[in-house]
């Protein structure tokens, strides 16, 4: 179901899920694969809604950012360290999701 952004109360709570998301994945809770389309398609309907309203200020150091900074830290060492295997793979597949989204918004960086 596509996620739709009407208000910055939608935008609040579609970070409270995201986050939530981001929680569960870390604690191996969820699947990484499995989480990475709803994490990305909430995060465009946020960052979609704020340039729609031009509240692109601070969008990247906000939102976007803060992403591919889990991405790395997070993300990115449940595929490094271990040997090829379904995680390992999952992994990969949620960083490439968050990947793409970052470099479809990094053109909001105003430095």
């Amino acid at each position: 179901m596509p996620v739709t952004i009407e208000s910055k109360d939608d935008a609040g709570a579609a970070l409270e899920r995201v986050g939530f998301l981001q929680q569960q994945v870390d604690a191996g809770q969820i699947d990484p694969a499995a989480a990475g389309p709803e994490i990305v398609e909430t995060l465009n309907a946020v960052v979609s809604f704020f340039v729609l309203i031009g509240a692109t200020g601070n969008l990247y150091t906000a939102l976007v950012e803060p992403l591919m900074q889990w991405n790395i830290y997070s993300v990115s060492p449940k595929f490094l360290r271990g040997p090829e295997s379904p995680e390992t793979r999952s992994a990969r597949e949620l960083f490439e999701m968050i990947s793409a989204f970052y470099h479809k918004w990094e053109v909001l960086k105003t430095e």
